[in-house]
């Protein structure tokens, strides 16, 4: 990884803390509200705010939010249908967490979704999905998810 990376990276493992934290709260919630649909729809709508806010300052204290079609490289008429489907898999992965966090524990539950990240990664890389750029598949890639798989193992053993 090259030095202009590394303030990415670690917002990237600084962004990573938040989701077994994520996991406990919203499992949490789910549990007390005995609704886990309720609690990702009210998760969602902490987070909406929480952005919302975030806009409004970034408009008041710097360059104004343009239109989104003059911001847009590419008119959002023009966009393909999947991109889109951001929110859809946010909502999918925040219920799923909300019911299994509270079932199977945060440290397996982190596990598994560490290990079906990897692999959707490997895919998406390997294929260029998505406007990615292309990342082919290698034997060190491979050893990687297989010292994963290993972890969640070993995770889940008690």
């Amino acid at each position: 990884m090259d030095r202009a990376a590394l303030p990415f990276a670690v917002a990237a493992a600084l962004a990573g803390i938040l989701l077994p934290i994520q996991a406990a709260v919203n499992g949490r919630l789910g549990k007390a509200l005995a609704n886990p649909a309720l609690a990702s729809l009210i998760s969602f709508a902490i987070g909406t705010a929480a952005v919302a806010v975030y806009v409004l300052l970034a408009r008041q204290f710097a360059a104004p939010v343009p239109v989104v079609e003059e911001a847009a490289r590419t008119p959002l008429s023009r966009q393909p249908w999947w991109v889109w489907l951001g929110g859809l898999c946010g909502a999918i992965y925040v219920t799923t967490v909300v019911i299994c966090a509270p079932r199977i524990g945060v440290a397996n539950l982190g596990a598994l979704v560490i290990l079906g990240q990897m692999v959707a990664a490997l895919f998406l890389d390997h294929f260029g999905l998505f406007g990615l750029p292309v990342h082919p598949f290698s034997l060190g890639r491979a050893a990687g998810v297989v010292l994963i798989v290993a972890g969640v193992l070993l995770v889940q053993r008690t």
